[in-house]
């Protein structure tokens, strides 16, 4: 069936972000913080341009320093809820970390619930609300 591209490469149609940290430039989706608009709790750009079912997802990044990642099957998290977050664009679910420092880069993570999943090259077992058990990948 081949991929489908949901980033068009000069705009932000079907995204939804902070335009504080999010915009294009060079053909790619670029997130930046400085000390000018430092960020003071996670803003993710979230795609709004459809539902997804089962995907496989193609991307390549580029990370000058610091920490991110890629959320997947996530929920949004609604500002001044039970779980304290002011901004829209908080996310809590799986994440494909990313770091400037290549420490974490490739694990599951759990944003705002059970922290690292599976570092890489290890596949876990687990249900739901259990920490993981650990495999061999």
């Amino acid at each position: 069936m081949g991929f489908r591209q949901i980033f068009n490469g000069t705009s932000l149609d079907g995204w939804d972000g902070d335009p504080t940290f999010w915009r294009v430039e060079g053909g790619a989706i670029v997130g930046e913080t400085t000390p000018e608009k430092p960020i003071t709790e996670n803003s993710f750009i979230i795609w709004r341009g459809g539902r997804t079912a089962d995907f496989d997802l193609k991307l390549e990044f580029r990370i000058n320093q610091g920490n991110s990642g890629v959320q997947y099957r996530s929920r949004q998290i609604v500002p001044g809820g039970a779980e304290k977050v002011t901004g829209r664009w908080v996310l809590a679910g799986y994440q494909a970390d990313i770091d400037f420092a290549n420490q974490y880069t490739g694990m599951l993570y759990e944003e705002r619930g059970r922290g690292f999943l599976a570092p890489r090259g290890q596949f876990n077992y687990m249900g739901a609300n259990q920490a993981p058990a650990a495999g061999r990948g």
